[in-house]
């Protein structure tokens, strides 16, 4: 008996894509139909999944910043978010975390302050961003003399050293720590200096 063999011929696929069920998900159903001479078929069908795994993309995250411990803080930004998906990314925070430890210690003077956003799109695919304030003691205290700076002396002539004061940005009035190098006499003829130093708890 001679035998002929069927030629089979491979249909083109039809794709059923369904609706986006949510943003970031699709549902593809891909179907092959085969058909032979004799008009046999047979049906395969493929399940396609379509998902969104990327992160959305903040916009306008500020850059790490420093500031002195008596400027004030900056203002955060308005942050937002784009998302290849969701037209509508949901942006939380800024969020604030402040090593500031109102002590009395150094630490209250120089710390640093985290501010975070995040960006979350529907498939719950988040992307964060973190700034940092760097809070530091950036100026060097200030002396200010008390008297006049040049005073004239005859030997023997009464003299009291007039003093200065202190302030400091960070610190304030600082004049207490002030250390005084006084080396005038005046039974002695000669031309004295006297030097005022003062540091702030943070060495400045």
């Amino acid at each position: 008996m001679k035998r002929t063999i069927a030629q089979l011929s491979l249909m083109p696929y039809t794709d059923d894509d369904q609706p986006w069920r949510m943003c970031g998900q699709r549902i593809i159903t891909r179907t092959w139909s085969l058909v032979d001479d004799c008009s046999n078929s047979l049906e395969q069908t493929q399940i396609i999944t379509v998902i969104d795994d990327i992160d959305p993309e903040l916009v306008g995250c500020p850059a790490d910043v420093t500031i002195a411990c008596n400027d004030p803080m900056p203002v955060p930004p308005v942050v937002t978010a784009t998302d290849n998906c969701d037209m509508s990314p949901v942006v939380s925070g800024p969020v604030s975390v402040s090593g500031q430890t109102n002590d009395g210690s150094c630490s209250d003077y120089t710390y640093d302050v985290t501010l975070t956003w995040t960006a979350t799109d529907a498939r719950r695919n988040t992307a964060p961003c973190a700034p940092v304030v760097s809070v530091q003691d950036l100026i060097i205290p200030v002396i200010t003399l008390t008297g006049p700076d040049t005073v004239d002396l005859c030997v023997g002539d009464s003299y009291s050293d007039m003093g200065a004061t202190a302030d400091d940005d960070c610190f304030g009035d600082i004049t207490a720590d002030i250390i005084v190098d006084n080396p005038v006499d005046v039974n002695t003829p000669g031309t004295y200096m006297v030097t005022y130093n003062v540091s702030d708890p943070l060495r400045k």
